[in-house]
């Protein structure tokens, strides 16, 4: 029953440590957010405008700074106990680091799965922030990043851009009447010289005795004045996990690099991992304190040193994940690897092993 009432309070104080931090860490986002966008204030982007634009942007700042949360208020909480002497007594009634790990992990392993499903929840507002920074602050004009129809005649067009100025196309075709006399399906299409030329086309046309008939032909070229105009692809921040998963599917299918999507998408998966490296790097840094002011300052380094290394680990993997460098899961788990190992080995000598 003592067990169980400790468990239930280590789980609070955590969670409310981390709570204060990621507060903490979100006003200091607003204020400097504030105070950079000031001085884009005109008859468009008015005082308003701006605090929407700064509450658009706190959820995803919350879900990429969630590892960051964890290990400060994981730190905290653990420097808390110390000063008090109740991690000592903790001790002294059994509860081993074994066990005091357990709902500090389970706090931390929460707030990264937040963080993800927060991400996910919270795609509209950033793709609205997203808008605003490009029309209401920068005056630049919105250029199409996802599929869209393009009208030529009796031609209709969906593209979907897939970058490097490589399409995916579907054509439909119909007649004076309106009824569709064509279906075209290409993995991969280039436009040039007032025209579409289509690889690995998929053709279906209605058939004179009724249903359909397919056709698949390696190569077609169709005269359009449908040009797709200043397209880019979708940024890999501005997409769902399924739909990055789609979009890497529709790359590799034809033949364009997708590095940094491969490494967007296991980028998100990381966030969680990071974040329960982070409470272990906490744990393993401030469990065994002592009330003595040298050895908070060796916690308080060890904590900042793990935090510069989550940071600059993250550009690192973004920078040679992205370009293909290195491997896109690799780059996207080894920050928190390198993290977990790390904490691991300082929390076993401690514990004599």
């Amino acid at each position: 029953m003592m067990r169980s009432v400790l468990w239930r309070w280590l789980l609070a104080h955590f969670a409310a440590r981390m709570a204060l931090v990621g507060a903490a860490m979100l006003g200091l986002y607003a204020l400097g957010e504030v105070f950079d966008k000031v001085r884009y204030l005109d008859a468009q982007f008015t005082a308003g405008k701006l605090v929407e634009f700064v509450l658009l942007r706190a959820p995803g700042v919350f879900a990429r700074y969630a590892p960051l949360i964890v290990l400060f208020g994981a730190f905290i909480a653990l420097v808390e106990l110390a000063m008090r002497r109740e991690s000592i007594a903790l001790r002294a009634v059994g509860v081993g680091p074994r066990r005091a790990l357990a709902p500090l992990g389970l706090v931390a392993g929460l707030v990264g799965l937040g963080a993800f499903a927060l991400g996910e929840w919270t795609l509209p507002a950033a793709k609205r922030a997203a808008r605003m920074e490009r029309v209401l602050i920068h005056h630049a004009k919105l250029v199409p990043s996802t599929s869209r129809w393009l009208h030529d005649g009796r031609r209709f067009f969906r593209i979907t851009p897939l970058g490097e100025g490589v399409f995916r196309v579907r054509v439909l075709e119909v007649d004076r009447e309106g009824h569709w006399r064509r279906w075209l399906e290409a993995e991969r299409a280039r436009y040039a010289h007032d025209a579409w030329t289509l690889w690995k086309v998929r053709m279906q046309t209605p058939a004179p005795e009724g249903g359909v008939r397919e056709l698949k032909l390696p190569r077609l070229r169709l005269a359009s004045r449908a040009s797709p105009g200043a397209t880019k692809p979708p940024p890999p921040s501005l997409m769902r996990f399924g739909e990055l998963r789609r979009y890497i599917r529709l790359l590799e299918e034809a033949g364009v690099p997708a590095e940094s999507y491969r490494f967007a998408w296991h980028r998100r998966l990381a966030v969680p991992l990071e974040a329960l490296a982070a409470a272990l790097a906490a744990f393993a840094l401030a469990f065994h304190l002592h009330p003595r002011a040298g050895g908070i300052t060796l916690a308080i380094a060890g904590a900042l040193a793990a935090a510069l290394w989550l940071v600059v680990s993250a550009q690192l993997a973004s920078l040679l994940g992205g370009a293909g460098a290195w491997p896109a899961w690799f780059a996207a788990y080894w920050p928190a690897a390198v993290l977990a190992l790390t904490a691991g080995g300082i929390l076993l000598r401690r514990e004599g092993y």
